[in-house]
């Protein structure tokens, strides 16, 4: 078995990286939704790890004006 990562290209991989979002910076880390759902406001890549064909982590990077901020 393997860990397979991915760019987030579809819909349902973008669903999957925010219901991973919102359970460790919301739910975990007690970060405000505003600050966490900022996808209107910037322009952000995301990436997902899945394992047996759930989805187990994600990461998003976006450019800044100081460089690549992930």
């Amino acid at each position: 078995m393997e860990i397979k990562i991915n760019m987030a290209t579809t819909k349902q991989d973008y669903k999957d990286c925010l219901y991973i979002r919102r359970k460790v910076f919301v739910e975990e880390q007690n970060i405000h939704e505003d600050l966490e759902y900022d996808d209107k406001k910037i322009d952000a890549f995301y990436v997902i790890a899945i394992f047996n064909l759930l989805p187990i982590g994600t990461a998003r990077y976006r450019q800044t004006k100081l460089g690549i901020k992930l």
